[in-house]
């Protein structure tokens, strides 16, 4: 039991981070609509008030970079610097040279915003975001504009007052929107967030999608419907260009579901962020009859990387259980399909375009039926299992074990079965990292077919089938393993030359990351409240 993915991103992760977010709220703490308006500010030095406060423009220098603080337990502390900001507002009173009313222009520069949040989770495992604190830390230049027809006393004594209580005016203005944006808006959106999320979607994330499907399942159960619905469908079963399976693509097996739900609250500590998940791949309400081993301890080296991601290969080999139960991994080879189809017949000569086939290893079954084509159906008879090792212990060793039907074609493309073996396949992996999945190949140690009907395949037939059988059956098993197994990280964040080190039955990856700017965009954009109350209507 527990987590099979810990993540832990590194200060410069959460700097990365803060600075996306950052950038993307800029423009809505200014153009979005509150429902709530400035209180009027009066000077802490004169009885000044300052009124119907709009704010012009909030911006971020691209030079500028965050600065995150790790807070135990559970907490980040931001500081945002090169912030240029303006106000302008109304102000009355009285001053030196009497009662005056004029409208008040705040430009300031270089400013600094610092927020504290602390990062819980929902009951089902979403971020939940809370401000600590809010503040603007430091003083900053500021200009300050006013009606010229003031005296000149009075311009003086309103630009003292004004830049003294600067920070507390802008904060006052600022930090309730900062508040709001984080505590309502963005947490709205992560709630509304399915925890599983389908490996078709997980390719090309889009958040009204994502609110869309989750609505759909939300109203399914409580129908108490027990018909799939047509997104739960197996994968889309295509052929995949030069190989030589006709059906399998494992990032398009949307009836298979990758659970990102934080399983704990997160850990801030001197090393960053640390976040845990299951990281289980399952059908939509199935459930693994096993769970992942306690993950090691990251490094307490300090990391320039991003990124740390410690993987169990209950991941994996989650996967491999659910789609053995569904039937993902089950495969065919006839004629037709590419390298192999012109040797799938029983009888073979010129006229037939090729000179060796499938009834020259099997002269029982060409005998007992000449001039076909053969078809093998291959499906596992228990889940594929991935032990992942370190090098120095061996590696990723991987075990299958499946049935083959064998079905004779006519002329006319009636099929018939003809006999049956089973298979138990074992061999070794070499893991290679892309952006998105781990991927791997299989080189086989050993393959040991048995006949379930000898009056058609006889077992020293099998015995001796060696080097085709060996090439069919190892060109199959990776075609299986050809999309690779998904890292179990939300699609918010792209990978960026990952690397892979193997441990004790986990993998650990080492990686920078780009952020999806689309979501970004979707978790914080007023514009979306629309699309979604639509969704949810």
């Amino acid at each position: 039991s527990g987590p099979g993915v810990r993540l832990r991103f590194s200060p410069i992760g959460l700097s990365h981070i803060s600075k996306s977010i950052s950038d993307a709220m800029m423009k809505e703490i200014v153009a979005s609509s509150f429902p709530f308006q400035p209180q009027p500010i009066t000077m802490t030095r004169s009885s000044v008030r300052i009124s119907s406060l709009s704010l012009l423009s909030l911006s971020i220098l691209p030079s500028s970079h965050p600065s995150v603080e790790s807070r135990p337990p559970n907490s980040l502390h931001a500081t945002v610097p090169g912030i240029s900001m303006t106000l302008v507002g109304s102000s009355s009173g009285r001053l030196s040279d009497g009662p005056f009313s004029t409208p008040l222009l705040l430009n300031a520069t270089d400013a600094q915003l610092s927020v504290t949040i602390a990062i819980t989770s929902d009951v089902i495992g979403n971020p939940v975001l809370k401000v600590k604190s809010c503040d603007i830390p430091n003083g900053f230049p500021m200009v300050v504009s006013y009606n010229r027809t003031l005296g000149i006393n009075s311009r003086k004594e309103l630009v003292s007052l004004a830049s003294h209580d600067a920070i507390n005016i802008f904060r006052d203005v600022i930090c309730p929107r900062v508040e709001h944006l984080l505590e309502h808006r963005i947490n709205s959106r992560f709630a509304l967030l399915p925890p599983k999320m389908s490996l078709a979607d997980n390719s090309n994330a889009d958040l009204v999608k994502l609110i869309n499907d989750a609505e759909k399942l939300r109203e399914r159960r409580i129908s108490g419907m027990r018909r799939v619905p047509e997104m739960m469908k197996r994968g889309k079963r295509q052929a995949a260009k030069g190989g030589i399976l006709k059906h399998f693509d494992l990032t398009r097996a949307d009836n298979l579901y990758l659970d990102y739900a934080m399983t704990q609250p997160p850990v801030a500590n001197q090393f960053g962020l640390d976040i845990y998940s299951s990281g289980e791949i399952s059908t939509l309400g199935g459930s693994t009859p096993f769970g992942p081993r306690a993950l090691p301890l990251f490094s307490t080296a300090n990391h320039t990387t991003m990124l740390q991601i410690a993987l169990s290969d209950f991941v994996p080999n989650s996967l491999m259980y659910h789609g053995h139960k569904t039937g993902l991994f089950n495969t065919r080879v006839d004629p037709s399909t590419p390298h192999f189809g012109p040797m799938m017949r029983s009888t073979c000569d010129l006229s037939t375009g090729s000179l060796f086939c499938v009834g020259d290893i099997f002269p029982t079954l060409r005998s007992a039926l000449p001039n076909r084509g053969i078809a093998f159906i291959f499906s596992t008879i228990q889940a594929p299992v991935l032990i992942v090792r370190p090098e120095s212990a061996g590696g990723i060793f991987f075990q299958l074990a499946g049935m083959m039907e064998v079905r004779a074609i006519d002329a006319s493309g009636m099929e018939t079965m003809a006999g049956k073996m089973t298979l138990d396949i074992s061999g070794s992996m070499k893991m290679r990292m892309t952006s998105k999945v781990v991927k791997g190949k299989i080189t086989l140690d050993q393959i040991v077919m048995k006949t379930m009907t000898p009056e058609i395949l006889s077992q020293d037939e099998l015995d001796d089938a060696g080097f085709l059988s060996h090439e069919i059956v190892q060109r199959m098993v990776n075609d299986i393993l050809r999309d690779g197994i998904p890292i179990p990280v939300h699609p918010l964040f792209k990978l960026r030359s990952p690397k892979l080190t193997l441990f004790d039955r986990s993998f650990e990856i080492a990686t920078d990351f780009s952020l999806n700017s689309k979501l970004i965009r979707q978790l914080t954009s007023e514009d979306l409240n629309d699309t979604i109350k639509r969704v949810a209507a």
